[in-house]
This record gives structure tokens, sequence and C-alpha cells, in this order.
């Protein structure tokens, strides 16, 4: 139909013929009634030819202030960068075992329960607060067995349910230096499962626990041997009674890797051989 109308407008008025040839205008720079209706300007002054095509009253045009491209990238990479530090700071907020709520508030910017209160909350008094908790936790391990983390540490208790999230959250965010098949998030909810028979064999935990205290330096280093001890422990019993022994690979891979770290390849040996057995 298009091309009906301007036939017969380029016949009427040859004026319009080269006019309907022009070129469709650029973004931003259509009159009014065009952009009203979606329809293709082609800038025409003082009226474009769908303004005369379609017997518009006027043709106006309104200058509108387009913002530049790069403009419009750098804000998505402010944005992007904002993003990536909320992140990171609820990561840190994770290990030092800060409730699900709060690490929500810190990554979203408002609370779970008072809606957008709490836009953002500074690096500095996250890193006060790690700071806080890291030496209550050093206080608590190096004072009596009446603190409040007791002395499971001596006996065949399992660590506090708070350790164990502390824990977990640690190893999760250095699980890539390890293996390429991340573990679901439902493994970790078992490591809350303190009962033996159920969830991961404790072998696996444990070696699990020690790589967290490897890379968490401060007080958490200081069980690094307890861990490593129990799952020496746990590893020997589960071989013995052929007890999951899938756990007990992935524990002794695990393991590997941290006395490689260590530099302590020779106490891999045994265990290797082991393993290797198995399979």
């Amino acid at each position: 139909m298009e091309g009906v109308l301007d036939l017969a407008l380029s016949d009427s008025d040859p004026s319009l013929s080269s006019t309907s040839k022009r070129k469709r205008a650029k973004k931003g720079t259509a009159c009014t009634a065009c952009r009203v209706k979606k329809r293709r300007c082609d800038g025409g002054k003082p009226s474009c030819t769908p303004c005369i095509r379609d017997s518009e009253p006027v043709c106006v045009y309104t200058v509108l202030k387009l913002r530049a491209r790069t403009a419009i990238l750098q804000d998505k990479v402010n944005q992007l960068e904002a993003q990536v530090t909320l992140l990171e700071s609820a990561f840190n907020a994770a290990d030092i075992g800060l409730d699900a709520s709060t690490i929500f508030a810190r990554i979203t910017g408002r609370s779970a329960h008072s809606g957008a209160s709490e836009r953002s909350l500074s690096t500095a008094s996250l890193k006060t607060q790690s700071k806080e908790l890291l030496c209550q936790l050093q206080t608590q391990l190096q004072s009596s067995a009446s603190s409040p983390l007791g002395s499971w540490w001596n006996t065949d208790e399992e660590p506090p349910s708070g350790l164990v999230a502390i824990l977990a959250n640690r190893f999760a965010k250095y699980e890539h230096q390890f293996t390429h098949d991340l573990l679901p998030a439902e493994f970790y909810e078992s490591l809350r499962d303190p009962d033996p028979d159920t969830g991961p064999h404790p072998g696996l935990r444990n070696v699990i626990f020690l790589i967290a205290c490897h890379y968490s330096p401060g007080p958490l280093s200081i069980l690094e041997s307890v861990f490593l001890r129990r799952a020496r422990s746990h590893l020997s019993e589960s071989l013995a009674r052929t007890d999951r022994l899938l756990d007990y690979v992935e524990a002794q891979t695990l393991l590997g890797t941290y006395y490689i770290n260590k530099g302590r390849c020779s106490k891999y040996g045994s265990h290797d051989d082991a393993c290797c057995r198995l399979r």
C-alpha cells in the first residue's frame, strides 16, 4: 500500500519523489507525530514524508536528550562493580557465620523483613564485625572447658553447629582448587547433621573441616590437628568396615591434596596405596 501511495504522490508532485527516497532519520530525530504513531520518519523539513502523506496538520521536531552510549555502558559497569562488592562482602559474612537473613540483606540491599530500609553496609563495618567474631572464637578456643564451645575437641563430640557452618562456607570458597565437580548445596546441608550414620562419612566430614581450617588463618588453624587426627581415624575405620567407600575415596583424594599443599607427600603414601587398591 505504501508503494502505491508513494507512486501516486510522485506522479502528482515530482518534488516528493526525491523526498520519499530519503534515508530513515537517525534514532531520536524523528518528528513527534511519527514517534507517537510509530512510523518510519525520514527527518524531512519542514514536513517529513509520512506527515505529508497522512496530511498531518503540523510536523514538529522535538530534540531528545540522548545519553552517550559510553555513559550508559559506564553506568552498567559501575552497577556490576557494586554488585561484586556486595557479593564479596556477603561471602565474607558467610565465612564468619552470620545468619542467612543478614547475608540476604547485604546482597540485595534490603532487609528480608523490613523491605528496603537499609540499602548498604560499609566494608569497614564488615571488617570490624569479622575481627570481633574471630577474636571471640579465639578466646573461646583458648579458654577452659566452661566456654560456650566446650571441650568437644578433646572428646568424640561433634563441633558446634555454628562452627560447622563457618567451616562449610570456608571449604566451599576454596573447593574449586580441589575438584571441577563441585559438591551440591544438599551436601553442605548434610554436614550440619551430627548423626554419623546418615549423610557423608565422618572421615569425609573431618577432611572437609580440616581443609577449611587450613585456609582459615587465625584461631581456626588451631583446630587443624584435631580434624586431621579424627579424619585419619575415621578413614581407617571406613576401610576396615567397607563403610561408604565412595566417601572414603573422595576423602583420601582431598586428604592427598592437603598433604601436597603442606609439603608432606610421604605422609600420603600409605593412604594413596589403599585408595588405589579400591580402584
